[in-house]
């Protein structure tokens, strides 16, 4: 089979993914395909098959994902231990009186737990549990702890 040129098979492939998305295919799906086609078309069979072998090696082998499970397991035990609660009763005790003190008070701890935790994922998995007890509003609850545990981010550890 002749390879087609790049322009082509990025018209070919992006008007394929288009039709995929509008079929309800799951993005990710959708997105393999398109790029396994693509380099199907434009490099090769060879080197597509071979991509299909080393891209699952390559994203799983890596540092980053080996301790998502230890940084989950940390904040089991700061949940466990009661310091998640005692940061958010704090942030409360010092702006549960102003207007939007509960919200203010998830973030705070949130950001604070962020930065003795030094991981975002931790702090988007223990953070939605500090305000349910006290919120009126579950849409409000479930804004305040989306929004608050990327701050983790913003400070080191």
């Amino acid at each position: 089979m002749p390879l087609l040129s790049p322009e082509t098979t990025g018209y070919l492939v992006v008007g394929l993914l288009l039709v995929w998305l509008a079929l309800g295919a799951h993005i990710g799906v959708a997105l393999g395909l398109a790029g396994f086609l693509g380099i199907y078309l434009s490099v090769g069979p060879d080197a597509a098959f071979a991509q299909i072998a080393a891209i699952p090696f390559g994203t799983t082998n890596s540092f980053a994902l080996a301790v998502i499970p230890l940084f989950i397991l940390m904040g089991s035990f700061a949940t466990v231990s009661g310091i998640t609660t005692e940061l958010f009763r704090m942030a409360y005790v010092w702006l549960g009186a102003l207007r939007g003190g509960l919200a203010m008070a998830t973030v705070m701890s949130s950001a604070a737990f962020g930065a003795a935790s030094g991981s975002t994922i931790v702090n988007a998995a223990v953070s939605p549990k500090w305000p349910c007890p006290r919120w009126p509003d579950l849409a409000m609850t479930c804004g305040s702890t989306r929004d608050a545990s990327p701050l983790q981010a913003l400070w080191p550890p």
